[in-house]
């Protein structure tokens, strides 16, 4: 049997940037698509000018908060070149948020690996995502 190859529909979410720090200096971040896919809540974004892989801080930790109160910590992600090397292209994935929840605050730090979601001993980009249809 041949490899199956994951089909991933993405449903569009509401989402505003809360905060945005300067992490990449000479470079802009741009969040450019959120939303609920077969793997859980997807966060797409765009450096540009396009960065290297050696470049520390590309690979992305993330952690959330709904407004229950429940917690989330990423499940990875992935990033590369565009097709025409201009940008660098990446997402991230969070868990599937509780059914009930409406909003999702989700903070993510470029390298290291933070505490948690109140890990303030650095700056972070944060996101406010919509979870209601």
């Amino acid at each position: 049997m041949r490899g199956r190859t994951l089909c991933l529909r993405v449903l569009p979410l509401t989402y505003e940037v809360a905060t945005a720090p300067d992490l990449f200096p000479g470079h802009s971040v741009s969040f450019t698509e959120v939303g609920i896919d077969d793997v859980g809540l997807r966060i797409e974004y765009v450096i540009a000018p396009a960065v290297s892989k050696g470049v520390r801080g590309i690979a992305w930790v993330g952690y959330a908060r709904d407004d229950l109160g429940n917690e989330y910590q990423d499940h990875g992600g992935a990033y590369g070149p565009s097709r025409d090397g201009a940008t660098t292209r990446g997402v991230l994935t969070m868990p599937f948020p509780a059914d009930e929840a409406k909003a999702l605050r989700v903070r993510l730090w470029p390298g290291g690996d933070p505490a948690g979601f109140d890990d303030d001993s650095s700056r972070a980009y944060e996101l406010v995502v919509g979870l209601v249809l």
